[in-house]
């Protein structure tokens, strides 16, 4: 599994793999309610607040728009990221976020083997650019979580760091390089009161921050084996999912 989400009334999950293949599955039993084949790899998957879409991106400069009862395509925003230096050149969206009230997306994108990786903010509405920020880290950004009160995006990325953003605008709110020391970060997530963000990357680790000092509030050791490449955090915020 490359991405993974769950459905805000926790009835559904949807996994994306890297053949591009989609399932919808029944959260109860992990019975297969829905299976699309697509011609892309699922890098990011998304349910939008009132769990009736699921926003999906990977290779092919697009983010897509998919039913969440059956799994069936609605519509696609194409060339989603572009600036003067991809020209020639096609972008993979490694990343994309609803924020908490539906009304924008955050996505995330760089050019295999050259980078420039950028970070936008969208109208999920119109898919207008609200925002742009070319060069939001030095490698590519694999995860993008709004707070819950979607003023704030945080982005964990390949480079090491992690970076608090100001939605409307991008401007650079905080950055923690190093967040784990060398090793590639590889999700961030926001808890449900805003007040921590939880870390995980391929040094088999897990760290919670303090978002206000932006200091490393505590850390699990060998959480995993492997890499820690998803989180998930309980409305509750009591309980972290990893995976």
């Amino acid at each position: 599994t490359v991405s993974t989400d769950i459905s805000p009334d926790s009835a559904m999950v949807v996994n994306g793999f890297s053949d591009g293949t989609m399932l919808l599955l029944r959260a109860s039993d992990l019975t297969v309610v829905a299976e699309k084949k697509a011609s892309h790899t699922f890098n990011s998957l998304a349910f939008s607040p009132d769990g009736t879409t699921i926003m999906s991106c990977g290779t092919g400069n697009a983010i897509k728009f998919w039913d969440a009862a059956n799994l069936n395509f609605v519509k696609e925003k194409a060339n989603a990221h572009f600036n003067q230096f991809w020209q020639r050149h096609t972008p993979t969206v490694t990343s994309c976020a609803f924020s908490p009230d539906g009304t924008k997306i955050a996505s995330s994108a760089f050019v295999p083997g050259i980078q420039y990786p950028d970070i936008q903010v969208w109208d999920a509405t119109t898919f207008d650019v609200l925002a742009l920020r070319p060069y939001a880290h030095q490698k590519e950004t694999y995860s993008l979580h709004f707070s819950p009160d979607g003023e704030s995006l945080v982005s964990a990325s390949e480079d090491t760091s992690i970076s608090l953003w100001a939605t409307a605008s991008l401007t650079l709110f905080e950055e923690r390089p190093y967040a784990h020391e060398d090793k590639t970060l590889e999700a961030a997530y926001f808890s449900p009161d805003g007040k921590t963000i939880v870390s995980a990357s391929k040094d088999q680790t897990i760290k919670l921050w303090d978002v206000t000092a932006y200091t490393r509030a505590t850390m699990r050791v060998n959480a995993h084996t492997i890499l820690v490449n998803s989180i998930d955090v309980s409305t509750d915020g009591k309980t972290i999912v990893t995976g």
